[in-house]
């Protein structure tokens, strides 16, 4: 944790805590909208954009009145917990609506995102390692799905968004932890990440290669199986090539498969697990 007086926790139950003080956010609106201007740390959200979150399509005839009570409700309660911190209390308004100022303010999901980038820099530069451990960082940040209290439409939508993201991170982590001999754990983490999503390609893929490589083959052909098993009697396909690749080279005990790059991470530049 940085020493910044505020912070803002969205991947997971939404929470502020200021100077070590948890501030309650009561209601479902106004953690909605602590969520919203959290998503958009930096970045001017409006009025109207903010109501939408807030009610949808049936907002009351009030929702602007009841939008600036909801934003004053908010700076009480911080201000309420932290002597002075209403005057560093960073929720400004700004036409046509309001910005969460990232002065003095750390947001999860800002810190998720910076460190993912720092991640695809070190893949290009090839220091896996380095590559492996922001990604080890940016996935701890994650308490529960975002925004895990909030039902807003457009939220939940972007909570989705965000977990696609974070799946794909924490393939990206395998894949550089497969290059890094760090077999069980990827077997480990994997395993978790196939129970929930069990139609994972790549995921299956990273499995199957750590089990392979530590000296489990009749474990990974299973989880071909099963993954090929799972994909014909649910979706009515047939596992994708990179699948079936593995599959002919296990069984044939490739020694290709002992390239510590089989699975390169370079297959993911250009795509986004930001969210």
């Amino acid at each position: 944790m940085t020493d910044l007086p505020v912070h803002i926790y969205i991947l997971g139950p939404v929470e502020i805590v200021a100077d070590g003080h948890e501030i309650p956010i009561a209601g479902k609106h106004q953690r909605a909208l602590v969520a919203a201007l959290a998503s958009e740390a930096g970045r001017v959200v409006s009025g109207a954009q903010l109501i939408d979150t807030l009610w949808g399509d049936r907002p009351p005839a009030t929702a602007r009145t009841k939008l600036q009570g909801h934003v004053c409700a908010v700076r009480k309660a911080l201000g309420s917990r932290v002597q002075g911190a209403a005057a560093r209390w960073p929720l400004l308004t700004r036409p046509p609506g309001y910005l969460l100022s990232t002065e003095g303010v750390s947001v999860d999901l800002l810190r998720y995102r910076s460190l993912l980038t720092h991640a695809a820099g070190e893949i290009e530069a090839g220091r896996v390692a380095e590559a492996s451990d922001h990604l080890g960082a940016a996935l701890a940040l994650w308490r529960g799905p975002a925004f895990c209290d909030v039902d807003a439409a457009n939220l939940v939508s972007m909570a989705t968004a965000l977990e696609r993201g974070r799946l794909l991170a924490t393939e990206r982590k395998a894949e550089c932890d497969l290059q890094l001999g760090r077999y069980d754990a990827v077997a480990e983490e994997i395993s978790l990440v196939l129970a929930d999503h069990p139609y994972r390609e790549d995921s299956r893929a990273a499995l199957m290669l750590a089990l392979y490589r530590r000296g489990c083959r009749a474990e990974a052909l299973e989880s071909y199986r099963a993954g090929w098993r799972l994909l014909r009697d649910q979706l009515g396909i047939e596992p994708g090539h990179l699948l079936r690749r593995l599959h002919e080279m296990m069984l044939s005990d490739d020694p290709r498969l002992a390239a510590p790059e089989l699975l390169a991470v370079t297959r993911w530049r250009g795509q986004s697990a930001t969210g």
